[in-house]
């Protein structure tokens, strides 16, 4: 009985929350900073031959995390995504979707290394020869505010 006024509790809350626009916005004042002088970790600068220097925008060390909810015809879920930016290169992307339906969350973490340019974050899954790139940037010049392709993350650590 206590379970399931609990998840009644978790459904009207989550149908308030639903009201909200779920829908990506292009974010006022998205800022990129160069990963020229000071803000740099690591590399940085133009290399020769083949292999130019692969910059570490300090600002992005960190963990950081967005929350969605997902509406489906039997179900609402939410999605947890956290990324977590190492000043050694290293990153890890955790995803945590939990179903309201099923009362279970399904969790997945794939390491990854990452570099940096002015605009552009490029990570490399575990495993994989080639990379994802993203354009980044900072959202109204919050450092706590971090912007992927869109998406923007607070900053949990």
């Amino acid at each position: 009985m206590a379970r399931a006024i609990w998840r009644l509790g978790v459904i009207i809350g989550l149908v308030t929350v639903s009201g909200c626009s779920g829908d990506l916005r292009d974010p006022v004042g998205l800022v990129a900073f160069d990963t020229s002088g000071g803000l740099t970790g690591g590399g940085g600068g133009n290399g020769g031959g083949s292999g130019g220097g692969a910059g570490r925008n300090s600002i992005l060390v960190g963990t950081w995390s967005a929350t969605f909810i997902i509406r489906l015809m039997n179900d609402v879920q939410t999605q947890v995504t956290t990324w977590s930016f190492q000043s050694n290169g290293t990153c890890n992307r955790t995803v945590a979707v939990t179903s309201i339906l099923e009362g279970r969350t399904l969790t997945t973490s794939v390491p990854c290394t990452w570099f940096t340019n002015s605009t552009n974050i490029s990570i490399m899954y575990g495993g994989n020869v080639g990379s994802v790139t993203f354009q980044w940037g900072l959202e109204n010049f919050s450092r706590d505010r971090l912007v992927l392709d869109g998406v923007t993350y607070v900053r949990i650590g």
